[in-house]
Parts: structure tokens; sequence; C-alpha cells
């Protein structure tokens, strides 16, 4: 959960908006002009660094929208500040865009923590900073007539090329009158030193990060189907909804993944205190944007050992594989489904994964 560091940043966490973006072409070296304090060069050093060796592409892709093929396109552009108004103390937030050809599809807010060192937040769709997203990309501007944004106790402005301000963010607990009367003030503000040129022509020469996130912890299920219970995890069987283990569960080892030859490492837990006997028998589904149907090839899964002894509160290590039937995994989400006996009921235990 993100920390608030500041009034600005609280808002953040609570506004909630939609913002679908749309990745038509726009006039190629459109550039963004914005006026700004100067940047600290450590911020610009983290921010590029992390960008392009910590931020993982599919959490890009996740908060934007992105297939994973554009996120692996996407840039980092220089940053701005906000302007300050009528409070004092606030936090410095560095705002660095994140660009997909000729459009600001994303923000990398960068401050100082409590902790004495920076922090990257990365900010996407459904997120406060998207009004700020859409002034980048509408608003007119020139390196004579910049855009200054500003923020105030009571909201975020912009102020355009025309001298124009307009209220982008008004925060829960602003006081409407005092909105009312900052804006003719807002337009008198002298503009910072310092013009900032933005846009795909001025992004910074890094590419992001080829790494994944890889889920260590997918969501678990398991139906009991004589009884009709289920039970569901969503931190790899630490804890379950119904605040009891299951009988028998299965997990994804997925640290491994994607591996070469299409092998699923799985491993088959027993939460009993009864010896547990399995077999080899096990089906795979993947989303196909609309449901979980069956993968079209893997009408053959196996895996070497033919029966497996689970001992007693104890885990078993398996490998789902197909190497008859040359099944191969396309990127998607997936849920692999293995059905266990005990004791005459029949349950049915599912993990999902994802292959990006």
């Amino acid at each position: 959960m993100k920390k608030a560091i500041s009034i600005l940043l609280t808002a953040f966490f609570i506004f909630s908006g939609l913002y679908m973006p749309s990745f038509a072409a726009r006039e190629q070296g459109h550039t963004v002009y914005v006026a700004t304090r100067e940047i600290p060069k450590a911020a610009s050093k983290f921010a590029r660094k992390y960008f392009s060796e910590q931020l993982m592409v599919n959490y890009l892709c996740s908060r934007t929208g992105l297939t994973i093929e554009q996120g692996q396109r996407a840039k980092l552009g220089p940053a701005f500040r906000m302007e300050t108004y009528d409070f004092e103390n606030a936090a410095r937030i560095y705002y660095f865009p994140i660009l997909l050809e000729d459009k600001f599809i994303a923000m990398g807010l960068v401050f100082w923590n409590s902790s004495g060192y920076y922090q990257f937040q990365l900010e996407g769709r459904n997120d406060a900073n998207q009004p700020l997203l859409d002034a980048l990309n509408t608003l007119p501007s020139g390196p004579a007539a910049p855009l200054m944004f500003i923020t105030t106790q009571d909201g975020y402005f912009v102020r355009d090329s025309k001298g124009g301000v307009k209220l982008l963010y008004q925060y829960i607990l602003s006081d409407a009158k005092r909105l009312e009367r900052q804006q003719p003030e807002l337009a008198k503000l002298a503009l910072p030193g310092k013009v900032t040129a933005t846009g795909a022509a001025h992004v910074f020469p890094e590419k992001i990060s080829s790494r994944q996130e890889i889920n260590e912890e997918p969501v678990l299920t398991v139906k009991n189907e004589t009884k009709r219970v289920k039970y569901t995890s969503s931190d790899g069987g630490r804890t379950w909804t119904n605040n009891a283990k299951p009988p028998v569960h299965i997990s994804i080892r997925q640290s491994g993944f994607p591996q070469k030859d299409g092998r699923i490492p799985y491993t088959v837990h027993n939460n009993t205190a009864k010896e547990l006997n399995t077999d080899e028998y096990f089906s795979l589904k993947k989303w196909n944007g609309q449901k979980w149907v069956t993968h079209p090839e893997s009408g053959s899964l196996e895996f070497p050992d033919i029966g497996i002894v689970i001992v007693p509160n104890g885990a078993s290590d398996l490998t789902a594989w197909w190497e008859r039937s040359k099944v191969k995994l396309e990127k998607g989400d997936y849920k692999l489904i293995k059905v266990i006996n005990i004791d005459g009921e029949k349950f049915t235990c599912e993990a999902d994964f994802s292959l990006v």
C-alpha cells in the first residue's frame, strides 16, 4: 500500500478517474513546454536508473492498459515540479512523464522519503495524475508560453500558454470559496526560471527494464465437490478465505517461468494427518478474454511418476508436462487443475498463473 507523504500525495490515493489511453499517432515531434524549478541531478539519475533496471514492464502495462509489446516501447521524459501557492513544507515531488510515442500515458513520481532515500512511485490510469496527463496531451504551449502546474491547499491547477488558469483536481476537504479566490491570484504568479521541453523528441535514451514481475503467490482455489465447500487463497496458501486450510491444495512455483519445454513446476500439499496418494492426471485451462476454456491441445497431460505418495502434513514437488503432444504455452492467463480424492470426497485444486 502506498504511503502518503503530503497533502498532495494523499489526495492522489483517494481520487478515482477513468483513463483509457488512445495510441493514435499525433504530430511527429510534438513537444510540451513546462515552467519548473530545477530538478536535482540525483533525482533524475535515480529515475532513469529505476526505469531502466527496476520498473517491471508488466506492472506498467497493468497500470496503463498497454500490451507488453507497447510497454516495452515506453520512454521516460524529463521531469518538472509543481509550484506551491499557499502552504509551506510541501513535499518535493518530481514528475517524470512516461510516454508511448507521442502520448503521455503515465507518470513516475520521485520523492525523498522519510527513510532517507529516493523512491519511485508509478501512477497510471485511475490515479489522480490523470488530469495532469490530459493537460500535457491536449494543452498548447511554447518556449515563451509554457504550461505551469501549481498546487495549493485545495487542489492543483494548470496555467496554460494563454495565461488562463484551470482547476485540474480539487481535494475532498477543499474550501470552495477559497478555490474561487485563488484562480486570479495564480494567474499573477511569476514563472519559475527553467522551461523544460518534454515529449517524444526529448525522452531519455534508456529503455524500460525488460524485467517482468513473476507472481510467486498466485491465486489458489480448492473446491470440495462432495460437500460444496470452496477455499480460496490469494497469498500462495498462507491464509484462506474461510480461515481454514483445505485438506489438499496445489501451488505454482513460477520462479522458473517460462521454461522452453513448456513444463510447469508445481507442488501438491497434503494438509491432513493421513498419507495421501495422487496420480498423474491434471488439466489446463486458458482465459480467452471472456471465460476459461480447456487448452485446445492438452488432452494428454502427464508427468513421469505414475503414483505419488505425499506424507502427512507434507508436500511433493511435481512437474506438469506433455512431452508427447508437444503443447506450446503462448502468452496468457492459465489455470492448472488437479482433482484428488480423499476418503470418498472429491477435491478440485486450481492454481492460476500467467505467462507474459
